[in-house]
């Protein structure tokens, strides 16, 4: 017999959330920690990326999954939305290694990336 999750009680008990993902990201010359992420990070991703669609100049997508994912060692994000622009003004090769490593633990397809961007 298997255990079922029909209950509210187990989906609470759950603990679906892991620790955070170790990156290194050669450019810094340092690992960074991405934490695991909840869907709700993951609709905070659609949302922003909804409402950039279209607008002239481009929309800051790496510096929006740093922000989300960046964390200390107990899950904790580093940065808040107020961040995007100093995240933006980061090393363009690191922030690529942190959005690569960030769509996947986002579980982002190439395929929701180019309906977003408009392709």
């Amino acid at each position: 017999m298997t255990d079922t999750l029909a209950t509210r009680e187990a989906f609470e008990g759950l603990s679906d959330v892991g620790a955070p993902t170790r990156l290194h990201v050669k450019a810094w010359g340092r690992d960074v920690l991405l934490r695991d992420p909840p869907a709700s990070a993951r609709e905070e991703w659609e949302a922003f990326t909804q409402a950039h669609r279209g607008k002239p100049g481009a929309a800051p997508w790496r510096a929006k999954v740093a922000q989300l994912l960046l964390c200390d060692e107990a899950g904790k994000p580093l940065f808040t939305e107020d961040d995007l622009d100093f995240l933006g003004s980061r090393n363009a090769s690191a922030m690529t290694d942190v959005f690569t490593a960030g769509v996947k633990l986002l579980a982002i397809t190439d395929e929701e990336i180019a309906v977003l961007s408009g392709n």
